[in-house]
C-alpha cells in the first residue's frame, strides 16, 4: 500500500520503490543508488585488499631474494600516521636477531609534523612479529647459511601494517650487470611492440 512518500509497505519491510524524487548533490537518484546508499560495501581495511604499497626497489637489485615472510611491525602512533603521510625509507635497512627476537634496524620513518614532544627517533629498532617457526626458519639461515634479512614490502592489510621480508643473499657485480642487461632488453622489446 501506498504511503504518500513513494515507497510500498508491507508488513514493517520496504517492498519495492514506486518512485524517487529529483535530488541534487550526494544524494541517491535511482534505486541501485539508493539501496548502495543504505547498505555500503565494506571499505578496504576490512576486506583483505592489499593498499598503500611502498616497495623496496633497492633490494631486488643489490639482493637475490630467496624466501619471502609476512611479518607485522611494533610500531607507535606517531610512526603510523607519519607513514600515512610520508611513506618510509627502505635505504640500507636489515633485520637482525637479538636476544631471541627480530628487530628491524635502519628503516627510516620522518617525524610526525604534528606530534608534540613525545615524538619517536626516525631510526630506532622496529620489532618484527612472527610466529615461533617462522624465527627460528630465519635464525637458521641467518646463522648456518650466512644469509641477510631485508624488507621487501609494506603495506596495510585488513587496517595493519605489515611488512614482507625476505631471506636474501648478496650479488656480485657481474650479476647486477647482467639482471640490468635483462631488464633493458625486456623493456625494448615491449618499446618495439
Amino acid at each position: 500500500m501506498k504511503n504518500g512518500h513513494g515507497w510500498m509497505w508491507g508488513t514493517g519491510e520496504i517492498l519495492a520503490l514506486e518512485w524517487l524524487p529529483v535530488t541534487y548533490g550526494n544524494a541517491p537518484r535511482n534505486a541501485d543508488e539508493m539501496i548502495s546508499h543504505l547498505f555500503p560495501s565494506p571499505s578496504s581495511h576490512r576486506t583483505g585488499k592489499i593498499r598503500d604499497v611502498f616497495d623496496n626497489r633497492r633490494a631486488r637489485f643489490e639482493f637475490e631474494l630467496l624466501e619471502r615472510f609476512e611479518a607485522g611491525m611494533e610500531l607507535r602512533g606517531t610512526e603510523i600516521k607519519s607513514i600515512r603521510v610520508a611513506g618510509v625509507d627502505f635505504r640500507d635497512a636489515f633485520a637482525r636477531f637479538e636476544s631471541g627476537e627480530l628487530y628491524l634496524e635502519n628503516l627510516y620513518i620522518a617525524p610526525y609534523d604534528k606530534a608534540s614532544y613525545n615524538n619517536h627517533d626516525p631510526r630506532r629498532k622496529r620489532k618484527l612479529l612472527l610466529h615461533k617457526k617462522e624465527l627460528s626458519e630465519l635464525r637458521v639461515a641467518v646463522t648456518q647459511r650466512g644469509l641477510t634479512i631485508v624488507p621487501v614490502k609494506m603495506y596495510y592489510l585488513k587496517g595493519r601494517l605489515k611488512i614482507e621480508i625476505a631471506i636474501a643473499k648478496g650479488k656480485k657485480l657481474h650479476d647486477k650487470r647482467e639482471a640490468q642487461k635483462a631488464k633493458d632488453a625486456k623493456r625494448e622489446m615491449e618499446a618495439y611492440r
